[in-house]
């Protein structure tokens, strides 16, 4: 008897020895040719899932950057130091894709928004800053980032 959906061969109860079902249904499922989840786990503040095609993604969903001072003129707006969220926890092959935003914070309304600088590096996250158009100060400000690229 096969299962319904995929025609997966079903095991006799008493047929104990035999791997036969088993190399039958696995060789049914690979013809597939699906994308699946090798890897997955958290690595210090990281989430990850590698992926049998090579594909990588990570992130940190929510991290509280403590009071983030947005005070440094900059055309018009100002904007805070440099932050970031230090390294992946596994190397990318290449440059990967990664944004970030910013979720919330305890200290009033703020008009705030991320801007990231440029970078190639396929170990660390992109440094960036809180840009507001007033001077002030983001109370426990939280930040989310979101990674995908090729691990292989």
């Amino acid at each position: 008897m096969a299962t319904a959906n995929l025609g997966l061969e079903s095991v006799d109860p008493s047929d104990y020895v035999s791997p036969t079902p088993f190399n039958t249904n696995f060789e049914k499922l690979d013809a597939l040719g699906l994308d699946y989840v090798t890897a997955s786990g958290k690595s210090g503040e990281w989430w990850y899932r590698k992926w049998k095609s090579g594909r990588m993604e990570c992130g940190i969903d929510d991290k509280n950057f403590g009071n983030v001072a947005h005070t440094t003129g900059w055309s018009g707006m100002y904007i805070s130091a440099q932050l970031n969220f230090g390294a992946y926890p596994f190397a990318f092959a290449s440059r990967p894709f990664a944004t970030i935003t910013f979720q919330s914070n305890s200290g009033g309304e703020h008009n705030s928004y991320v801007s990231y600088a440029s970078s190639t590096s396929t170990t660390t996250s992109p440094k960036f800053v809180l840009v507001d158009p007033n001077s002030g100060t983001a109370n426990s400000a939280h930040f989310g980032i979101y990674v995908c690229g090729r691990y292989k």
